[in-house]
């Protein structure tokens, strides 16, 4: 009997095991349910925004970029987009559509972050 119990036990687990990888892999690669997050470009006069500096190799031809952080559910995106489209080449990524689940931009939050709004103006 215990030969038997433990057989039953170890099948349940690996099904249970299998079902779940099968389950994932349906949801994220099947159904594109996963959230991805991109910087999208932002205005500093008129929004509080994330900014990076980037500098070519010597260090000297610095450039500034403003950005904020949008996030979207990866099928919605491929719905607006299409699913082999680029991000920086669609006209509608940088925007939440009506009614879209999951769709945010995140601007920077002068309390928390340091924002090129908030250096400009201490300066």
């Amino acid at each position: 009997m215990g030969k038997i119990l433990k057989t039953m036990l170890w099948l349940l687990l690996i099904s249970g095991l299998l079902y779940s990888i099968i389950a994932t892999y349906i949801r994220i690669i099947e159904k594109g349910d996963y959230i991805i997050r991109y910087n999208i470009s932002c205005n500093p006069s008129s929004q509080a925004c994330f900014s990076e500096q980037q500098c070519d190799e010597s260090g000297n031809n610095c450039q500034t970029t403003y950005y904020s952080s949008m996030q979207r559910i990866e099928s919605n995106l491929a719905r607006v987009c299409g699913s082999d489209s680029d991000i920086s080449t669609c006209v509608l990524a940088d925007k939440c559509m009506e009614g879209e689940a999951g769709c945010s931009i995140k601007l920077c939050n002068p309390n928390i972050d340091t924002c090129a709004n908030s250096q400009k103006n201490n300066n």
